[in-house]
């Protein structure tokens, strides 16, 4: 099953996007912007194909096969029900590894104050290109402290 699931996904390390759902346009352009350079990225956004998976089963198949966890940060994303931090928190207990955006100015969650962070509440290209080179490296890189 899990086989069958991951040849569906495509190649490259396979992004996990969590947001709240007012980040969502953010949310959105980040997951088109990787799938633009080559990466394999999901958001509920995308939704599901035809005669495919239920956007719940789609969600937890790429949580699953995820490498790569995206929370992006803000003071919506940290507040209950939308805590971003909660799911970053389940998969760093699974092995993903987990990289926190920092969107806009907030206070990054406890569960996620040890991974370095990516801050993108500057302009969005340098962000992006840091984004990338922390992907490539398998690595992360801490821009600045809240």
């Amino acid at each position: 099953m899990i086989a069958a699931l991951m040849s569906q996904i495509g190649k490259g390390p396979h992004v996990y996007i969590g947001y709240a759902p007012a980040d969502g346009e953010f949310a959105l352009r980040l997951a088109n912007d990787l799938k633009a350079r080559g990466r394999a990225a999901w958001i509920d956004q995308f939704g599901t194909k035809p005669g495919g998976l239920s956007r719940e089963l789609e969600r937890q198949r790429w949580m699953v096969t995820a490498k790569l966890y995206l929370a992006v940060l803000s003071p919506d994303a940290i507040t209950p029900p939308n805590s971003v931090a909660d799911e970053g928190l389940e998969l760093l207990r699974h092995g993903i590894r987990t990289l926190p955006i920092l969107y806009k100015d907030c206070e990054i969650p406890m569960p996620l104050r040890g991974e370095p962070y990516i801050d993108f509440r500057g302009e969005y290209a340098p962000a992006f290109e840091r984004l990338l080179s922390s992907i490539r490296k398998k690595r992360s890189v801490r821009t600045s402290q809240p």
